[in-house]
């Protein structure tokens, strides 16, 4: 188990003694069989374990090229295995419906458009933004903007590298796009593909929010203390500080609202706090990481998780001695 996230909600759970969870990791070697019968019913057994009826699945999978929780093996045959497995999580979330974390219905909810539009309903400012291909929209945008707009990848997926010896993708961070940058491109550059711009916000500070079926925990991000954080904090990851933060009453009822208008049971949310204390919504990551910052709260975040946990479980069947979590790892 290689999932640090995984690791510390599992600990917790069997410290408790009342639910066993069992990770389907597949990089260590678990052995499952899941079968249906002439008349759709379901069975599922794992590491030789039957699991009763009443289970939960969270799914924390993250099968990403260059990443150490990766397939093992060629890039041909590690491909094809990596998407069986992502085929084989999905099914498992969709059999399990409401009983699935998140559900396989709200992975509608991935793109950040849609989550925008979404959270300016629940009471957020979001800011302007627009996917174009088109390079006369987005010189008509920059002027609207004032100059100063960023662009994103519309799909948040890796790059896979261009050099020789290089083998590892990277994710496509964002940056400022200056009207020189968009002057000097071809309306066939820009016409290759679509492209996510957005207003530039001016920032005093950021906020990451993990949230877990209603309880919130926010951490204050310094990005602007840091010149490789100032546009994406992630690139001054190391340098960047971080926090136990707070939320006022308004921004608590959007983020909830938020989450259940999109019918999720955790995620981490990225806001954008700008130099007149207005709060931005950016995005909301339902596989967010939150490890590192769950060591300024002592582990809180995790407890949390174990917490939500058993009440989701306790909430739909009543516990009869050891019930089960399947974790997709």
């Amino acid at each position: 188990m290689e999932d640090p996230h995984v690791e510390r909600v599992c600990n917790e759970l069997r410290s408790r003694g009342r639910i066993d969870p069992l990770v389907v990791d597949y990089l260590n070697g678990v052995r499952f069989e899941f079968r249906t019968d002439i008349q759709g019913r379901v069975s599922f057994e794992l590491a030789g374990r039957r699991l009763s009826e009443n289970y939960l699945v969270w799914d924390r999978t993250k099968i990403m090229p260059g990443t150490d929780l990766y397939i093992r093996g060629d890039e041909r045959s590690s491909g094809y295995a990596a998407q069986e497995w992502r085929a084989f999580y999905s099914l498992l979330c969709g059999v399990n419906g409401d009983m699935a974390v998140n559900s396989l219905a709200s992975r509608r909810c991935m793109i950040k458009p849609y989550q925008q539009m979404m959270a300016a309903k629940t009471g957020f400012l979001v800011p302007n933004t627009m996917i174009t291909n088109d390079r006369g929209s987005v010189l008509s945008f920059i002027d609207e903007c004032d100059g100063r707009i960023i662009m994103k990848s519309v799909s948040a997926g890796k790059v896979k590298p261009s050099g020789e010896g290089e083998n590892i993708p990277y994710v496509v961070m964002t940056m400022r796009v200056g009207e020189d940058d968009l002057q000097s491109a071809t309306e066939e550059e820009i016409g290759h593909c679509p492209h996510f711009f957005q207003q530039e916000l001016i920032k005093k500070h950021e906020l990451r929010v993990v949230y877990i079926d209603g309880r919130m925990h926010a951490f204050r991000v310094d990005s602007q203390g840091c010149r490789t954080g100032e546009v994406d904090w992630r690139k001054g990851f190391g340098f960047v500080q971080f926090a136990s933060g707070d939320l006022d009453a308004s921004t608590r009822t959007a983020i909830d609202r938020y989450m259940r208008s999109m019918g999720l049971f955790s995620g981490s949310i990225d806001l954008i706090v700008d130099t007149d204390d207005r709060v931005w919504f950016l995005e909301c990551n339902q596989d967010g990481a939150w490890g590192w910052v769950d060591d300024i709260v002592d582990g809180a975040v995790g407890r949390a998780f174990a917490d939500a946990f058993e009440a989701r479980l306790l909430d739909a069947v009543a516990l009869r001695g050891r019930e089960n979590m399947c974790v997709s790892a």
